[in-house]
């Protein structure tokens, strides 16, 4: 069982309200190891979530239609047909599909219902989530 301390009306793990004053070195590079661990793993998430999806891609596409379509005669004959066949041949062609698999690599998974990305959590968010929950 984990030392505890009584605060208030409730009991709280001792570890949690230990100035830092008092923590030991190895300790503190522990903690500053994790919080590092845990800035670097959030920063990679974040980069993969800014990175534009097919999707982002494909919705651009159709807006380009849409706008091809509204401005109609202002667009050069030539130039409309040129785009709307490569729209065409972009929903014909089923890469983008399979796109998620390539860029990521060993951690992409295809199922029935779509692309699975199989990414581990940092062991610091699982903990936090999990003390989140109990309070």
């Amino acid at each position: 069982m984990a030392a505890s301390l009584w605060h208030g009306a409730e009991v709280v793990p001792v570890k949690d309200k230990i100035p830092l004053q008092l923590r030991s070195l190895d300790e503190l590079k522990q903690m500053r190891d994790d919080k590092a661990a845990l800035v670097q793993h959030l920063e990679t998430e974040l980069y993969m979530l800014q990175q534009p999806t097919e999707l982002e891609r494909r919705i651009a596409m159709l807006e380009g239609i849409v706008d091809v379509a509204e401005r109609g005669d202002d667009v050069d004959p030539k130039e409309r047909a040129d785009f709307m066949r490569k729209f065409v041949e972009d929903l014909r062609d089923d890469h983008h599909h399979f796109l998620a698999l390539h860029d990521q690599g060993v951690q992409a998974e295809q199922l029935p219902h779509g692309i699975v990305l199989n990414v581990a959590e940092h062991p610091i968010l699982t903990e936090h989530r999990a003390q989140a929950e109990e309070e």
